[in-house]
């Protein structure tokens, strides 16, 4: 972030989230359990094929949860970083942006790899050449309220929570556990908890983000 937009540049950063977060519900959501094994390459593009369920979102936020190993993350900007076990990788806009791990490794678009999974609520990535697995859970966000408000529109590209910073706090923490317990389990009606949960950690990270602004 460069500058404070004149709209909320008198008021605390956490006030404006606040109101901002009351003002609006997130609504709808799509979950992806994904296995990607070294080398693989997998493009998210800007919008989904009509026959994936993330297709009918209006606004999309992305979030990439890493649960097992590591892999690298490329916006179409240029900004490239590596997500390791428990860091989360949070993209605000809907945004084509690249995963990968290995060296040279053929991308292929994500709408060829998802596929739907055998429990009610969430669809899943298998893609690679056999070798490391990573492992992350990724979850779609219908966010597009939330562009009303210039703090949201203010976010950098590629919002990224490390699990070896000490300024992950115990709700993101805890949070995460919950998720991935839910994903992993997915009982009858897991995609409703699920949301829910979804909702919980984008605020958290939304939170820690403005918590670290300069006054």
């Amino acid at each position: 972030m460069t500058a404070t937009p004149p709209s909320f540049a008198k008021t605390p950063p956490t006030d404006v989230l606040a109101d901002m977060l009351r003002a609006v519900r997130l609504t709808g959501a799509c979950f992806l359990k994904a296995s990607f094994t070294e080398p693989f390459g997998v493009l998210s593009p800007r919008r989904f094929d009509a026959t994936v369920p993330m297709a009918h979102l209006r606004h999309v936020s992305v979030f990439h949860l890493i649960t097992a190993n590591s892999c690298m993350i490329e916006t179409t900007n240029g900004h490239r970083q590596q997500l390791n076990t428990g860091d989360i990788a949070l993209l605000p806009f809907v945004a084509e942006h690249k995963l990968w791990r290995g060296d040279r490794p053929n991308f292929v678009p994500a709408s060829q790899v998802v596929a739907r999974h055998p429990k009610e609520g969430v669809w899943s990535f298998s893609h690679g050449g056999g070798g490391t697995e990573t492992q992350m859970i990724c979850g779609f966000i219908e966010s597009a309220e939330l562009m009303a408000s210039p703090m949201f529109r203010s976010l950098p590209e590629l919002v990224i929570e490390r699990a070896g910073d000490h300024m992950v706090d115990r709700g993101i923490a805890s949070t995460i556990g919950a998720l991935t317990a839910q994903v992993e389990s997915l009982n009858r009606g897991a995609e409703v908890v699920l949301g829910r949960m979804m909702e919980t950690l984008f605020v958290e990270i939304l939170r820690r983000h403005v918590e670290q602004l300069p006054p």
